[in-house]
């Protein structure tokens, strides 16, 4: 059996990444060209779950380590900064500096005198030195390998672990102001990204000097070229036309569901030369309740309870004004901005030209419609989920 080309797992690279180019570009611009000292070489990459951060990550580390960078990576959960120090940052000091001091030093110690003789025993033993501390770590790096880059690359940035994002940026902002070659490049999803950004105090509010690259749904053509290129990298099958078209129409852009699709339709009949129609209409339920679960799911439960009911009604009608919303809502016209301020801001809608509200994630209309208007009880089963995942 042909092996299936299409990737749908969060954070693997795809065989064929369509439709980044600028947005990679843009990245390596800012983080990658030491020559610059816009944004303190700080870039943020921005989107929904399922949309590619993690992918153009991938491709941003790949054209660093080409260039001849030394690489340090990390997903933001808690206690990601001790693992970076003792998992990558000391073993890529060892690594430059071997010997410098990783085995055991010597210990002297005196013990009691002995109630028979008087004398004193002096006994030799070792003993771990103490953990060198981030910033004297990055600093000594950045000393072995003057030449040389070190990029930061954290992923999946939020409020979870947000005393240690401080504690790195403090450090990351050191090496800045000391002129050490480092880079930094950080994805989350644009309600983590704005509650960081929008924080009046603390070291993290640097990230609003940062260059923001907001990666969204790709272009019909992009979408079309990932299909086409993936299907023939193995030069096994083709795609039909029509077959192609379907699978554009039914992943609308979005990079997970492109894999998704793409990866079910293929083993339908993995001997046959051709994808077909009937193919992709055999995998659609398929493809979509991974869809349900894997990217709408998460991204509804991120909202707080307030959002999750303005969504409802949204998704009720996409041309709502905002007075219509407020009469559906119950609330008065100022307030009903901010709610729709703040379902921009966690990514899931947009302002139209004519200042109608949209919500641009596929499929998630669908979903809520599906789902049903929270009730009290639900709302309290999803309020005491939301503690515990917090």
């Amino acid at each position: 059996m042909p092996d299936n080309p299409f990737i749908p797992s969060f954070g693997v690279s795809p065989l064929y990444l369509a439709g980044r180019d600028e947005a990679l570009a843009a990245v390596e611009q800012v983080s990658l060209n030491l020559a610059r000292v816009d944004y303190s070489r700080v870039c943020l990459i921005v989107g929904p779950r399922g949309i590619g951060k993690t992918v153009l990550l991938n491709a941003v580390e790949d054209a660093a380590r080409a260039d001849g960078w030394l690489m340090v990576n990390a997903t933001a959960s808690r206690g990601f900064l001790s693992r970076m120090v003792t998992e990558q940052l000391q073993p890529l000091l060892d690594e430059l500096r071997p010997g410098r001091g990783s085995k055991l030093s010597a210990e002297v110690r005196i013990g009691a005198p002995s109630l028979a003789t008087g004398a004193v025993k002096i006994e030799e033993g070792d003993h771990a030195p103490a953990a060198p501390s981030l910033r004297r770590t990055i600093f000594d790096i950045c000393e072995a390998a003057p030449d040389r880059g070190l990029l930061f690359t954290i992923d999946e940035i939020g409020k979870r672990a947000r005393d240690e994002l401080e504690e790195f940026a403090t450090v990351y902002q050191h090496a800045i102001r000391a002129g050490l070659n480092v880079a930094l490049v950080m994805c989350g999803i644009p309600a983590n990204i704005n509650t960081l950004v929008d924080a009046d105090t603390g070291p993290v509010t640097f990230l609003n000097r940062a260059r923001r690259v907001d990666i969204d749904l790709l272009p019909m053509s992009a979408a079309r070229a990932a299909f086409e290129q993936t299907i023939g990298i193995r030069a096994t099958r083709a795609g039909e036309p029509d077959a192609i078209e379907r699978m554009v129409k039914v992943a609308r852009g979005y990079p997970f569901l492109i894999q998704e699709v793409g990866n079910k339709a293929w083993d339908v009949r993995p001997d046959a030369d051709t994808i077909s129609v009937a193919d992709v209409e055999a995998v659609e339920g398929v493809a979509m309740a991974a869809m349900y679960d894997s990217v709408l799911q998460p991204i509804y439960r991120s909202l707080p309870p307030g959002l999750r009911r303005a969504l409802y009604v949204l998704a009720t009608d996409q041309h709502m004004t905002t007075a219509q919303m407020a009469t559906q809502l119950g609330r008065e016209i100022t307030a009903v901005s901010g709610i729709q301020q703040r379902l921009i801001q966690a990514g899931v809608a947009v302002r139209t030209a004519r200042g109608r509200m949209r919500i641009v994630v596929p499929y998630l209309a669908a979903y809520v419609l599906a789902l049903g208007e929270p009730d009290d009880r639900t709302q309290k089963r999803l309020d005491i989920l939301d503690e515990y995942d917090a």
